[in-house]
């Protein structure tokens, strides 16, 4: 399963909840993140749960 996401403000409670539906794949828009810090943390709180995140 491959989320999508359009959102704005994306934080990392947000990724933490939707890594526990455990898809093979996020999508996400560099922009949908709150700043880079979120979107790092995004990043690796999914890599600890073996789910890739790719940017657009």
């Amino acid at each position: 399963m491959n989320l999508k996401f359009i959102t704005r403000n994306f934080q990392t409670d947000a990724v933490s909840v939707v890594a526990d539906i455990a898809p093979a794949k996020i999508i996400a828009a560099e922009e949908a993140f709150k700043d880079s810090a979120a979107m790092s943390n995004a990043h690796y709180i999914l890599k600890d749960r073996d789910i890739e995140m790719k940017l657009f």
